[in-house]
């Protein structure tokens, strides 16, 4: 097992100053596992099962990218996340109308990310399409019910949730994301729908930051707007001028893929293929606890 130290920035709480006394920064870091090979990305999420510690979301590494430095290992390398983006076919027509193809972004959880022999069994067995995990409609269907039904004890079985506390299309999402207290730490597990046809308008690629504040597939992995927003102003500190956001163009569906944040300003990949090394980071239960603690 690697012997990182916990040297990844997931969020910071600034100095405050109660009754003339000054309190120090809270920090909280997380730990990197990188495993090469084909089946790296299921043998760092291992990694971090193994050590007793909590596979972190995209949107806990977005929100420690706002206070980290550029030389930080929150920028330095890509980090495979606790998150998917799937492909899903509405075969019985169970959001509106059949045979609709929705993207679907689930964060703090998933279909098969929490199952690392399914992932490691499809890679070795070949079963790949295009990189990416085939899922069966038989799966897919109480998914798409338990949106419809906004079930969030259902959705909690079945992507393997902690706390669900949302489920729905993405304008509800920016709505419901402005609350103070929407994520509730790092313990919130959401589940967001866009109908494919919408996602491929987006495109994927390297764009200029200002238009990226309005991206979904950047909004989405972040918690809400107001979380890509700090970690887009830290990017434009650093110089930069775009910032990226990948997928896999949505051609096919009932495909699942996790959800990595990569180096520097390549920004949230959703089209890489699960074949490949992985760096997933673990945080400590304990920490979460202290730092997430309600006074």
């Amino acid at each position: 097992m690697p012997k990182n130290d916990f040297t990844v920035l997931l969020d910071k709480r600034e100095g405050t100053e109660v009754e003339g006394v000054s309190v120090g920064d809270a920090i909280l870091r997380g730990k990197p596992f990188y495993m090469p090979g084909s089946t790296g990305l299921a043998d760092s999420i291992d990694a971090v099962v193994n050590a007793g510690l909590i596979h972190v979301p995209t949107f806990g590494l977005i929100a420690g990218r706002a206070y980290a430095d550029k030389e930080e290992e929150a920028w330095q390398h890509w980090h495979d996340s606790k998150a998917e983006r799937i492909t899903a076919l509405d075969e019985k027509g169970i959001l509106g109308e059949k045979g609709v193809v929705y993207v679907i972004d689930i964060q703090n959880g998933g279909l098969f990310v929490w199952n690392t022999d399914r992932i490691r069994e499809a890679v070795k067995g070949g079963s790949l399409v295009n990189g990416a995990i085939q899922l069966n409609q038989e799966e897919i269907n109480p998914l798409l019910d338990a949106i419809k039904g906004k079930d969030y004890d259902r959705l909690k079985q079945i992507i393997h949730g902690i706390d669900v506390v949302f489920a729905g299309n993405y304008g509800e999402f920016v709505d419901a994301s402005k609350a103070p207290d929407f994520l509730r730490g790092m313990n919130a597990s959401y589940v967001v729908v866009r109908t494919a046809e919408e996602a491929r308008k987006l495109g994927s690629g390297l764009k200029d930051i200002s238009s990226q504040r309005k991206n979904p597939e950047l909004i989405i992995p972040s918690g809400g707007e107001e979380a890509l927003k700090r970690m887009l102003d830290r990017a434009q500190e650093f110089g930069w001028k775009q910032f990226g956001a990948w997928n896999d163009g949505y051609q096919r569906h009932n495909l699942g893929r996790v959800a990595c944040l990569d180096d520097s300003n390549d920004g949230v990949y959703c089209g890489i293929s699960l074949n490949a090394s992985g760096r997933s980071v673990g945080v400590a239960p304990v920490a979460l606890e202290v730092f997430y603690k309600k006074e």
